[in-house]
């Protein structure tokens, strides 16, 4: 009966049409019905964006999420929560570009000290689309991209590395180096369609 429950939650969104309030109160309502175990996996598969549209309730779920990964002590998991938290806090303009930036920094510190590498290249990509896209700290954007392509090929995380390179060769273009960021480009360019149709950032 739980696995079923975890099926329904995890499918809910393609059967729900998109009222984000009736679609939330739903997944609150199969919530309860889960033991912490259940909850994490959860938390951990879904990420919740496609649960509700309103980004409170999404930072809510963070919050929830990072509640829990400490309490069962899953380091991995504290760090993806935390990253979550700051994302869906920004989303929701509860914390300005500036202190966006900082807290990614506190994050990829915590990552980094637990030797935690799978949830630093989206980390490291955030980074510098906030640098790119909201602080115009082009310098700053640059060294991270350059560090999640590092990160992603590292990981061998084709679709992360194609997003990565395309931040590289943004913020070459935007410190008037074209050349450059057309190499960075055309590279992104290969990477990204070589990822299977409908692939994340395809």
């Amino acid at each position: 009966m739980r696995q079923l429950c975890i099926c329904l939650l995890m499918t809910l969104c393609a059967l729900v049409p998109s009222f984000a309030q009736e679609r939330s109160h739903t997944v609150d309502s199969i919530l309860r019905t889960l033991n912490d175990e259940e909850k994490l996996n959860f938390y951990r598969a879904s990420k919740f964006s496609r649960y509700t549209d309103i980004a409170a309730q999404r930072t809510l779920y963070a919050h929830e999420y990072l509640t829990l990964s400490e309490k069962l002590q899953r380091k991995e998991d504290i760090g993806t929560a935390r990253f979550l938290v700051v994302i869906n806090e920004h989303d929701g303009t509860v914390i300005s570009a500036n202190e966006t930036v900082s807290r990614y920094l506190d994050v990829l510190r915590y990552l980094r000290s637990e030797d935690i590498l799978s949830v630093q290249t989206p980390v490291l990509c955030f980074l510098g689309m906030t640098a790119l896209d909201e602080t115009r700290d082009i310098a700053f954007a640059l060294e991270y991209s350059l560090q999640a392509v590092k990160s992603a090929r590292e990981q061998r995380d084709s679709a992360r590395l194609g997003l990565a390179l395309n931040l590289v060769a943004d913020a070459y273009l935007r410190s008037s180096n074209p050349q450059t960021a057309l190499r960075y480009c055309k590279e992104s360019l290969v990477v990204r369609e070589s990822l299977p149709k409908g692939g994340y950032f395809s």
